[in-house]
């Protein structure tokens, strides 16, 4: 669950992704999750909910290769399934 705000508008992201790991080399992972999400928007005193479906990449890179502290990289893609998304 993720906000995110702006001067005229709220929005709450809600995601359940199922990911998938692969091991690069011992100081680097990639996963891939794909699955819904539900988003409440809230802008210019409208408010609308709608469900998507979201796409993540995860890159974690660990310094030490024993997976106690390292970088995440998350880009990911959100498609909305309601009408003017």
């Amino acid at each position: 669950m993720s906000p995110f705000y702006t001067h005229k508008s709220t929005e709450w992201d809600t995601d359940v992704l199922f990911k998938k790991p692969w091991t690069i080399f011992r100081k680097a992972e990639f996963m891939l999750g794909v699955g819904p999400e539900w988003v409440h928007l809230r802008e210019s005193g409208k408010v609308t909910n709608s469900i998507s479906g979201e796409l993540a990449e995860d890159f974690m890179f660990w310094p030490t290769g024993k997976h106690r502290f390292g970088w995440l990289l998350e880009p990911a893609y959100d498609f909305s399934f309601a009408g003017g998304h």
